[in-house]
């Protein structure tokens, strides 16, 4: 019986981290504004992280709507100042006429400059979605900043993206005397 608990028991904590985890949206003013000019039918149902490890991240989207003329998705990351880190390219994908789900896949790239942190932090995750034929459709500069024209929906994604050691890299350490050590007084 005892052995039975423990299989249980072992096997919903192992379940729980292969399960997917689903964003919850943020609520935004001005993305509201945009989501209302972009029609009521068109929405996103639900967005889950697939997979993601300190230098990748995969978040498929769940929509409704979106099929009465060619639409592109444009996904990005937002740190907490609401900027693109150059690191994590915007990612756009097109919107699949017979279909309901599209993925995005970030994967963080180092630049060549000294880093004062261990690791850069995003905290939410936007999604434009715009028709395919609008003018600002082309526009993949800073993502945060372009959602006229489309419905933007915004969801919180708190995650570390680790910044692999250069040379040049700043790493704080705190040094805690331990064994006898710790009882030796200047």
């Amino acid at each position: 019986m005892n052995k039975i608990m423990i299989g249980l028991l072992l096997g919903l904590s192992f379940s729980g981290l292969f399960a997917q985890k689903e964003l919850a949206p943020v609520s935004d003013p001005s993305a509201g504004l945009a989501s209302i000019l972009g029609g009521a039918e068109n929405t996103i149902k639900k967005v889950t992280v697939s997979s993601e490890s300190e230098q990748a991240a995969t978040v498929t989207v769940e929509f409704a709507g979106f099929q009465d003329k060619k639409y592109i998705m444009k996904g990005f990351l937002l740190t907490n100042i609401k900027k693109v880190p150059v690191e994590l390219e915007p990612v756009v994908v097109d919107v699949p006429s017979s279909g309901n789900s599209v993925e995005f896949t970030f994967k963080f790239k180092q630049q060549q400059k000294a880093y004062t942190q261990q690791y850069l932090e995003t905290v939410q995750l936007g999604i434009v979605v715009m028709d395919a034929s609008s003018p600002l459709a082309s526009v993949s500069t800073n993502l945060s900043d372009v959602n006229i024209g489309g419905s933007t929906f915004n969801y919180q994604y708190p995650k570390k993206w680790r910044i692999g050691g250069t040379a040049s890299m700043v790493v704080q350490v705190k040094l805690t005397p331990i064994g006898s050590a710790a009882s030796i007084r200047q």
